[in-house]
């Protein structure tokens, strides 16, 4: 098996699915800073992270703010970003409103 280590800008790049693609815009820039840093916080050398552009788009939605997730999600007990951690992975993309959320 190769391993290769990943830095926060090979794994931005990896969401680089060329001039067509509708993955491309799945993530802002600001976005993928923090769902690299999310995801790095639970890996190791001895527990690797496989790399899946793919995977994580089909996991995790980024939305511009809580009221646009809210819309999208449709769950009337969920009101607020304290009812949302309650049921799912939250990261919040730091100095934006923007947050990633994990499907539920």
């Amino acid at each position: 098996m190769i391993i290769k280590e990943l830095s926060k800008q090979d794994f931005i790049e990896e969401f680089n699915f060329g001039e067509h693609s509708s993955y491309n815009d799945q993530f802002s820039y600001e976005g993928l800073e923090a769902l690299y840093e999310f995801i790095m916080e639970d890996y190791t050398e001895d527990n690797p992270f496989t790399m899946d552009a793919i995977g994580l788009i089909v996991q995790f939605t980024e939305y511009e703010n809580l009221h646009e997730c809210l819309q999208e999600v449709g769950n009337d007990d969920i009101k607020t970003l304290e009812d949302l951690f309650d049921v799912t992975m939250v990261i919040q993309v730091e100095n934006t409103e923007r947050i990633i959320i994990s499907e539920f």
